[in-house]
């Protein structure tokens, strides 16, 4: 990767020079970089530039460190047809995937900021995976079935829990994070489960199922205490998020092209945003903002959480973002 950029149309340079005057040659030696830089100067180098102490037995370059201290606030997306996850800063609007032995359509992520671990739902090898953000560690959690299609996954940071959404088998599951403890936690009157979404103080699952009849449930994590809270005005909800800091649902729906907000109850539905273009797919809050996927841009999306300031967030170098999650420092 390339300082925080994807490796796509990149290309090795030989005899490069410093400056406009072809005076001073750049060998790239001991340069250290942690990956978070936007231009090459600011990494750190031993010496001058131009100088090196290369010989035929050393390999010469730029040394890419990964340095959990300085990880900065990031959106993490997965991308199903470049077959990617990745990371973006969301200061920077900078990207790297995060290099992953096989990937084939990563849809459901979310991201454990004690252990700096990713989680994610792979649809085509139907698999639940993790990995650190360095793309070190990754490991199989838990293999499924062939008609499996894991389309939501969450994390209980607190609990240790993974959530996630089996349309393929019309199941929602609940597992350790070390994919031990596999128990149902409803497989009774599901057509087309996808987004979960959590209330860990209360350990409360909330889901959408976009089948014949398209609806939002809720239940204890147990399953007990299911209820419908809407089943109407809906097509595709592709994605749910509970906001911990106003207690409200939102949510994004791919065939009204709307995003909505409401109670926990499904009382006090509104409308907040409306793009007859979209196709939104993956949706997460924090204390200020709404993001969102959205196959028909390329990229994510970020709003006010009163739906006004539409701003793109990065590049629209992607191919079809789904599952996105948040991380900012300190919470």
């Amino acid at each position: 990767e390339m300082l925080g950029f994807g490796k796509t149309n990149a290309k090795a340079v030989s005899r490069a020079y410093y400056g406009t005057d072809n005076s001073i040659i750049i060998f790239l030696d001991d340069v250290n970089c942690t990956g978070e830089e936007s231009h090459i100067a600011q990494c750190t180098k031993i010496g001058d530039w131009g100088l090196h102490n290369c010989d035929h037995r050393e390999d010469a370059g730029v040394n890419c460190t990964f340095d959990v201290t300085t990880i900065r606030d990031f959106v993490l997306v997965a991308d199903s047809y470049i077959q990617e996850i990745y990371r973006m800063d969301l200061e920077t609007g900078s990207y790297s995937a995060i290099p992953q032995y096989s990937v084939n359509t990563p849809i459901g992520i979310d991201y454990d900021p004690l252990t700096h671990t990713v989680f994610y739902s792979d649809v085509g090898l139907h698999l639940i995976k993790s990995t650190d953000l360095d793309g070190n560690n990754e490991k199989i959690l838990k293999r499924l079935n062939s008609v499996a299609i894991p389309d939501g996954l969450v994390i209980d940071v607190q609990n240790r829990l993974i959530f996630y959404s089996d349309t393929g088998n019309d199941v929602i599951v609940k597992m350790n994070m070390d994919g031990t403890g596999v128990v149902n936690v409803t497989n009774t009157n599901l057509d087309e489960p996808r987004a979960v979404t959590l209330d860990v103080a209360n350990q409360v699952i909330y889901w959408t199922d976009w089948g014949a009849h398209p609806k939002i449930e809720k239940s204890n994590y147990d399953g007990s205490n299911r209820q419908t809270l809407i089943d109407s005005g809906l097509k595709f909800p592709n994605g749910l998020v509970y906001d911990g800091t106003t207690n409200k649902l939102y949510l994004c729906d791919a065939g009204t092209n709307k995003i909505e907000v409401m109670d926990t109850n499904g009382q006090n539905r509104q409308l907040i945003f409306q793009d007859a273009g979209a196709h939104f797919f993956g949706i997460d809050v924090d204390s200020q903002y709404i993001y969102v996927s959205d196959w028909t841009k390329d990229g994510v999306i970020r709003l006010n959480k009163d739906g006004s300031g539409e701003t793109p967030v990065g590049p629209p170098s992607f191919g079809k973002l789904n599952g996105i999650s948040l991380y900012h420092q300190g919470g």
